[in-house]
């Protein structure tokens, strides 16, 4: 590559770029924007390094980015660049619009990055993994930065990018200059991969990881035989003049060989298009909170000692979450006001305030609470009655209004199945006209007949009448329990190792056990593809559209494909954290856990595919189980971590546990955080377009969030971006608007119109 100045003068401007031959696709301006760096290098090759205008149907608008056109080659796009300070996280970090623009030179050495997001949008949806360039680092061989070390680095498995190299993207060779050697996948976390790579002690090692001799800064790290300087103006620095380990001012490249005939855009119909409202996504900062709930307490005999978290229930009816647990109080943070209410409490969902009229009685922990269709609460855990009524051990419905009992209604779970004297961790939910339970219990008890069962059972959402030709049986403890939405089966997880209909016709289970609807047997034995490790200890079960889901002990989430239960991805939190919860919702997985980070494998453990960051709550595609980055929650947990998901009217998700304080100490959270989306309203569409002395314009939309800036399209394709409402038309074509907001919600374009 030619040296790049650090002047930006010397830069090629965009509108002066190849002024001569305008021809389509040239990257020049916003209207003429090419597929990638790599398209304009073939099709202009005199193309001189500096920035360019670049698109893909993934990228929806166009953007400007800085091309290397000389590198073996050329066609290459800058997608980060720094010295000391990267963070490494998939959002990216600093001024995007800065790696463009300043590309090189002092002025670079604070770390700037596109998104993960963007980078893939660049790849327009193909596989990192598979581009015969690699990643392209180009790393300062000198503390002047006259002299450069070219390296490649080849991803093994990543079907898509991510900047989280601290958390080792499996490799699969390294490339430093002329030398190529084999360095992973590695059956090892972290050596091999992006977090380390190390050909020789000096030049030829890339390391991403914290040293505390860079004061906690990381970087793409030389190994120790490499010395940087303690300044400012150094392409390699150290904390102290002479510092082993120097971190070089780095730039990171990709080359998509994406063509002008390669990517193609759909056309649009001269009526337009639909408006494009973003997905109800929760946020990631946490909704700050005055009341929640205070003050670990246990049962005089608790069966969970371990447990330490204050919430393990959620559950709306009306306009109000009820939240359950092993909590004593209910606390307002800033007034310090304290109100005995253990247990079981309610907030209004839109504000979040307590509601002190609803004070039910109980003498035990509450674990689950489920919203019945009548509009009344079911209410389960580890309690022996609710306000001193009989027959309501256990499990009970009661007024969501007056907290008082619903008469009527009985399914008293008794005989405890092991030592401690009450129901332990019991879960429930509605399949069909049934309420499903599990948990620590040999009977249940209704209004005219009991069930000996084995912990799990299922009784009428009518009058709580137990089934009584329905009782599975597992020879430990049942955990948590889901109906499949087709109403076919039951699947049960928890700490067992058979299941039947009896002790004596028990099939190996594995901690999960899925069971027909209709008699209760086994109906597939659940074998997890493991390496050898055994899942005993489930803690969290849910069915996909594709996927049978399941988490807990051992520290990993599995998919199973619905149909057959053979193995199809899974996830283990690295170094440690069990899934303790997982629930769809707006065709999202989430789950909770007290974890972070993670580690995926489609096979076994030892053969991970990919790492991701995780902290105490995320997300996954329900049908392919990849995690979704980009929503990593701002909270902090303690060692419990999230034991309950809900999502309220609002589209909000709560998460309950053992949970302090939001982005910042400053954020005191309760028991319990809850995560709303963002502006999913779009703007109203633009007015008709004229085209009158030289100018195409609109009356202007509007929108609840502020002025909206304007798409400009022609045929196919954005073509300019403004906040005014005309523009001088690049070009013939037929030319649609649409309005943009802030949070990315897109307006109905405008009719087309011919220029």
């Amino acid at each position: 590559m030619a040296a790049i100045c650090a002047s930006a003068a010397s830069i090629v401007p965009i509108e002066s770029a190849h002024a001569a031959a305008l021809t389509k696709y040239n990257g020049a301006r916003s209207d003429v924007a090419a597929p990638s760096c790599w398209a304009i290098k073939q099709s202009f090759p005199h193309s001189r390094d500096g920035l360019y205008w670049l698109l893909t149907p993934a990228m929806v608008r166009p953007q400007v980015f800085y091309c290397d056109m000389t590198t073996d080659g050329g066609g290459w796009v800058l997608i980060g660049r720094g010295r000391d300070g990267w963070s490494f996280d998939w959002a990216g970090q600093g001024d995007a619009a800065s790696v463009a623009r300043r590309p090189t030179g002092t002025a670079a050495f604070a770390p700037a990055t596109v998104s993960s997001s963007t980078v893939e949008a660049l790849l327009n949806g193909h596989a990192l993994s598979t581009a015969f360039d690699g990643v392209r680092i180009r790393r300062a061989a000198n503390t002047a930065g006259t002299s450069w070390q070219e390296a490649r680095l080849h991803l093994a498995f990543a079907q898509h990018f991510t900047w989280e190299w601290q958390l080792g993207q499996p490799l699969t060779t390294a490339t430093f200059g002329s030398r190529t050697s084999r360095v992973g996948p590695q059956t090892t976390h972290l050596a091999g991969s992006t977090y380390d790579v190390r050909l020789d002690s000096g030049a030829q090692v890339i390391h991403t990881g914290l040293l505390d001799k860079h004061l906690h800064r990381s970087g793409f790290a030389y190994g120790a035989a490499v010395r940087g300087m303690a300044s400012s103006r150094s392409y390699l620095w150290a904390a102290t003049n002479g510092g082993t380990y120097a971190l070089p001012f780095t730039q990171v490249f990709i080359r998509p060989r994406f063509g002008d005939h390669d990517l193609h855009f759909r056309t649009i119909p001269t009526a337009g298009l639909a408006a494009q409202a973003r997905a109800p996504f929760p946020s990631n900062i946490a909704q700050r909170a005055d009341w929640g709930v205070g003050e670990l307490q246990r049962p005089a005999s608790d069966p969970d000692p371990a447990g330490k978290g204050l919430v393990y229930a959620l559950a709306q009816v009306g306009n109000t979450m009820f939240v359950g647990g092993k909590f004593a109080r209910v606390e307002h943070h800033s007034t310090r006001t304290v109100a005995e209410q253990p247990w079981l409490a309610a907030f209004d969902v839109e504000t979040g305030v307590w509601v002190r009229t609803f004070l039910p009685t109980l003498d035990g922990a509450v674990f689950d609470l489920v919203a019945s269709p009548d509009g009344k609460l079911i209410v389960a855990g580890n309690f022996t009655n609710i306000n001193g009524a009989p027959n309501t051990s256990g499990l009970a419905k009661i007024d969501p209004i007056t907290g008082d009992v619903v008469s009527g209604w009985r399914a008293a779970l008794t005989t405890p199945k092991f030592d401690a004297p009450r129901a332990y961790a019991t879960s429930a939910q509605i399949g069909g006209n049934w309420l499903y339970v599990t948990g620590g219990f040999k009977q249940v008890a209704g209004a005219h007949a009991t069930l000996d069962t084995g912990g799990v059972a299922r009784v009428a959402l009518a009058d709580g009448a137990p089934d009584l030709s329905w009782h599975p049986y597992v020879n430990g403890l049942p955990v948590d329990i889901t109906p499949s939405a087709d109403g076919t089966r039951v699947d049960v997880v928890g700490s067992f190792t058979t299941s039947g209909t009896t002790p004596s016709n028990g099939v190996a289970a594995d901690g999960v056990a899925v069971l027909d609807a209709t008699t209760g047997a086994v109906t597939g034995a659940l074998v997890p593809h493991f390496d050898g490790l055994l899942p005993h200890g489930q803690l969290a079960v849910v069915e996909t559209n594709s996927l049978l889901v399941h988490g807990g002990n051992q520290h990993w989430l599995a998919g199973y494909n619905r149909s057959d239960l053979a193995f199809r991805r899974g996830t283990m939190m690295a170094p440690h954290g069990d899934i303790q919860v997982l629930m769809m919702a707006n065709g999202v997985l989430f789950g909770g856990c007290h974890c972070y980070d993670a580690v995926s494998f489609t096979d076994a453990p030892a053969r991970y595919t990919g790492a991701d960051s995780i902290n105490w709550l995320g997300a996954w595609n329900p049908n392919t189980l990849e995690r979704n980055p980009a929503f990593a929650p701002q909270f902090a947990a303690s060692a419990a971590g999230v034991w309950e998901l809900a999502l309220d009217s609002r589209q909000c998700l709560w998460a309950g546990g053992d949970i302090v304080h939001g982005a910042t100490t400053a954020d005191w959270l309760g028991g319990f955080a809850r995560f709303c989306p963002g502006d999913i309203t779009p703007p109203t569409t633009p007015g008709a377009l004229t085209i009158g002395g030289g100018k195409l314009w609109w009356p202007r939309s509007h929108d609840n969030g502020g002025a909206p800036s304007y798409e400009v399209l022609r045929n196919d394709r954005v073509v300019a971006v403004t906040a005014s409402n005309r523009i001088v038309p690049p070009g013939h074509g037929v030319y649609f608007v649409r309005a943009i907001d802030a949070a990315g919600n897109r307006s109905a374009t405008t009719r087309g119109i011919w220029v």
